[in-house]
């Protein structure tokens, strides 16, 4: 979405309109106090104050009803900058974390839940006389297994307590605890009111002064929770991985300093193997940018920041570059603690061309590929407010062709393009990296010099004058230039300025064209 600086949009794609639940053609000219929740307008004007006053950009996360229920949405705030480095109006866009937030709280709660399934234990004792075939059992353990207290088995009959899926291998166990080659084992257990439970077991052996076998003893605990956990928890985990391996976003976590987790996307954004992002302490082993700075991602480390959104320029292990969208958020405990950190990486190549593409084609004139007149006034103001800040001189040179009405009217508007794409050419060369040459008019154009006052602004008339006069432009033969010239110090304000340049082009052109006038002293 596109708005000017009070506010209102001016540009916005179907997506937006879809979750402010208006048609597209009803976004434009509004606000976003008319468009969306008194919190979240406010939060939206917030973040375009900053975002004005700092020239930085800002991300704020808001919650909107849409049709399809409530979503939370990323919104990224940032300011379009015109050709003078000035804000001109305010770029958003919104990116929809509702799953991934869901799917990050989701994995933090199973998480908790694991450490408060560790709670106290119930544990009973047993114990078998060997040889022999009853086992003896503690009272915790009779109420364990559901039985009254006093309850001692035989082998055979706890065996068929056992889960019918678990009998056998139950009665493969007894046989090696017997043999003393048993220590642990868990399994399910059907109690006698018909309840399921799993039991953790461990077993010891006693042996006599010749090393015989006597007794086998140990403990038994009911696990069932901890598995039914474990259980939901696996479950959890299965759905939180395939919603992370379905983003279309990258994503990592890290933990204590080092990734834990990525999915195939970033893997396949960056060109780097799982195997060599697990375990790797930030920034992980991503080359540098073309710049050759280092490149710190996937941790506390982008760009110094632990939250935020931020984009930086990565390169590939192939060599290839592409410009990244990182969001950082912190994971936390139930306490409020940092777990670790989530960040989650965009390719944004492609949008940032066509920002800086419909930048070109805002501020570019089609046809000579100057700027246009619109970019030229923008940075006329600019300049202008720095040379009275500064008290550096500025001045402006507009030049017009003579008679190039004849040119289109004898050799038709192809070759009257022609000859002004020529010219534009010849003229650019002769501007300096610093200052501002536009096409502001059919044949007109507009030169703004700064730290140049008129004498040097004339100067730089008379070379352009002669070289467009010594070279024939094909068909249309010799062509020449009429050049008006007026400095800041000779003018109250930008308007002036402008005019006072223009009338000394009308001189020019009254005086004979083919010359170079200067307001107040006219002539070379």
């Amino acid at each position: 979405m596109l708005r000017d600086l009070g506010g209102r949009v001016l540009n916005a794609n179907a997506a937006a309109a879809a979750a402010l639940g208006v048609v597209p053609d009803r976004l434009l000219g509004r606000t976003a106090a008319e468009l969306c929740p008194p919190a979240v307008a406010v939060a939206i004007e917030d973040a375009d104050r900053r975002v004005i006053a700092t020239g930085g950009q800002m991300a704020v996360e808001v919650e909107l009803e849409t049709p399809w229920g409530g979503r939370a949405y990323e919104l990224v705030v940032y300011p379009v900058l015109g050709p003078g480095g000035a804000t001109i109006a305010i770029g958003s866009f919104a990116i929809d974390v509702t799953e991934r937030r869901r799917a990050q709280s989701l994995a933090l709660e199973r998480e908790r839940q694991l450490v408060e399934a560790q709670e106290a234990a119930r544990v009973g004792s047993w114990e078998l006389a060997v040889p022999g075939d009853r086992l003896r059992w503690s009272d915790e353990l009779c109420l364990i297994f559901g039985c009254p207290p006093g309850f001692s088995p035989t082998v055979e009959e706890y065996v068929a307590m056992a889960h019918p899926d678990d009998r056998e291998e139950v009665r493969r166990r007894v046989g090696r605890a017997r043999e003393g080659t048993l220590r642990e084992s868990e399994h399910r257990i059907i109690r006698p009111d018909g309840e399921v439970r799993w039991i953790h077991t461990r077993g010891y052996g006693r042996r006599d002064a010749e090393g015989r076998l006597t007794h086998l003893w140990g403990t038994s605990q009911d696990i069932t929770e901890r598995i039914v956990r474990e259980q939901e928890l696996q479950r959890s985990r299965a759905y939180y991985e395939t919603i992370v391996a379905a983003m279309g976003e990258g994503y990592c976590l890290t933990i204590d300093g080092n990734v834990s987790a990525v999915n195939d996307a970033l893997c396949e954004l960056i060109g780097l193997a799982r195997e060599h992002l697990i375990g790797a302490p930030p920034p992980f082993p991503c080359p540098p940018p073309a710049d050759g700075e280092p490149t710190a991602v996937g941790g506390a480390e982008p760009a110094g920041r632990e939250d935020g959104t931020f984009e930086i320029t990565l390169r590939r292990p192939d060599g290839t570059t592409f410009e990244a969208e990182v969001t950082t958020r912190p994971a936390r405990n139930p306490d409020g603690t940092v777990l670790g950190l989530v960040s989650t990486f965009r390719d944004v190549s492609a949008r940032l061309r066509y920002e800086r593409e419909l930048e070109r084609l805002a501020t570019t004139d089609p046809l000579t590929g100057l700027a246009n007149h619109r970019a030229f006034h923008e940075r006329l103001g600019a300049e202008a407010a720095r040379s009275r800040r500064h008290g550096r001189p500025l001045s402006l040179v507009i030049l017009d062709i003579d008679h190039f009405k004849l040119v289109n009217d004898l050799h038709g508007h192809p070759s009257g393009d022609r000859a002004l794409r020529e010219v534009a050419g010849r003229l650019r060369r002769l501007a300096r990296a610093d200052e501002l040459l536009a096409r502001v008019g059919g044949e007109e154009f507009a030169w703004l010099l700064p730290d140049s006052d008129a004498t040097g602004a004339l100067a730089a008339a008379e070379r352009a004058r002669i070289a467009i006069r010594e070279t024939p432009v094909e068909p249309a033969g010799t062509l020449t230039l009429s050049a008006g010239v007026c400095d800041l110090a000779h003018a109250a304000d930008v308007t002036e300025l402008y005019r006072r340049a223009d009338e000394a082009l009308y001189l020019a052109k009254r005086g004979g064209r083919d010359r170079s006038v200067c307001h107040p002293v006219a002539g070379p």
